[in-house]
């Protein structure tokens, strides 16, 4: 089987259309495409769907997914007319909820994971953490005033009203300039801001999967900002992980992480994320395991999901496969 739930197109910050991700789908012999736009945040609208975007968004996939159930060989023909007919493709409507969008990303009734609400539209919810926040009460207990330290044109730390998003995956300078200016220069206070965060990630999106648990090591490879292997890397990593852990047990689920190729696809590293140590963490605790290229080009739809494939199977996963491909 050959999935992908993580999958941007235009309406978000993803470099194609919905019909271009769906052929290259096609193309690439996937037998699951799931859709996870960016959800609105309005502190920042550089990288996610406006409201109005979103609703077309909701209605572009939806059309797809109704065509494929109604008829899976003329919409292969569609989309992939180049191509004879393979095998039924299955489309899912779901979006990746960040820590911070001011409104909450509803699952339906029947969600492919979990139930949802009467007045939900997704199928499944991706709840991701991209920036922390810091209030303006928190900040003055580094640095009184931020706005005397900022350049001009940074990108990737955002002010607004409620206080100051940084960002983890924007760029290496942005995450420098936060620990040089911010937080005197020590990463590990950093990574502990951001794992605190991190840690109320299910409560805050009622996420079914948790995206790039450890997002902010993304330029860890290229530049050692973090010790992975310090003690307080370690101790914030594995509290985030309990809150994560205990949220999905009061809401009778099964915890899902994702293990995540998108630095991969982009340059930025040679293996995954999460680490094979805190995988080897999440399986011992009693997580499962998709595997996303979190695509944002059509033709790295498939991007290095063997080798995250293989990834997983060495720290001990075991591949199960039913209406969806599952590590647990």
């Amino acid at each position: 089987m050959k999935q992908n739930l993580h999958t941007h197109t235009t309406f978000c910050d993803g470099n194609n259309s919905i019909s271009e991700m769906i052929s290259s789908a096609l193309h690439k012999d996937f037998d699951v495409l799931g859709f996870s736009g960016h959800s609105f945040t309005y502190f920042d609208k550089s990288y996610c769907m406006s409201e109005e975007e979103t609703l077309q968004y909701i209605e572009g996939v939806n059309s797809a997914k109704e065509f494929f159930i109604k008829d899976p060989e003329r919409a292969a023909n569609f989309y992939a007319y180049d191509m004879d007919y393979r095998k039924p493709l299955r489309i899912y409507l779901g979006v990746e909820q960040d820590l911070y969008s001011d409104k909450p990303a509803l699952r339906k009734p029947r969600g492919i994971f979990n139930p949802g609400t009467p007045e939900g539209v997704y199928d499944y919810i991706i709840g991701s953490t991209h920036a922390f926040r810091l209030n303006w009460n928190e900040l003055e207990y580094y640095v009184r005033d931020l706005h005397k330290y900022r350049e001009p044109d940074l990108n990737g730390v955002t002010d607004s009203d409620d206080g100051v998003y940084l960002y983890v995956d924007y760029s290496l300078e942005a995450m420098e300039w936060a620990i040089a200016n911010i937080f005197k220069g020590d990463p590990l206070t950093f990574a502990e801001w951001y794992f605190l965060d991190e840690g109320h990630i299910v409560d805050e999106t009622d996420c079914d999967i948790v995206g790039h648990f450890d997002l902010l090591t993304k330029f860890n490879e290229q530049k050692k900002l973090f010790d992975e292997t310090s003690p307080r890397f370690k101790r914030s990593r594995d509290h985030a992980l309990e809150m994560i852990f205990r949220s999905f047990k009061a809401k009778g689920r099964t915890p899902i992480f994702e293990i995540n190729t998108g630095a991969m696809a982009k340059g930025y590293r040679t293996t995954p994320y999460p680490s094979q140590e805190t995988l080897g963490l999440i399986r011992e605790m009693g997580g499962r395991i998709v595997i996303n290229s979190d695509c944002h080009r059509a033709e790295l739809l498939d991007y290095c999901l063997e080798e995250a494939e293989h990834y997983a199977l060495s720290t001990g996963f075991k591949r199960i496969e039913g209406d969806f491909l599952i590590f647990e």
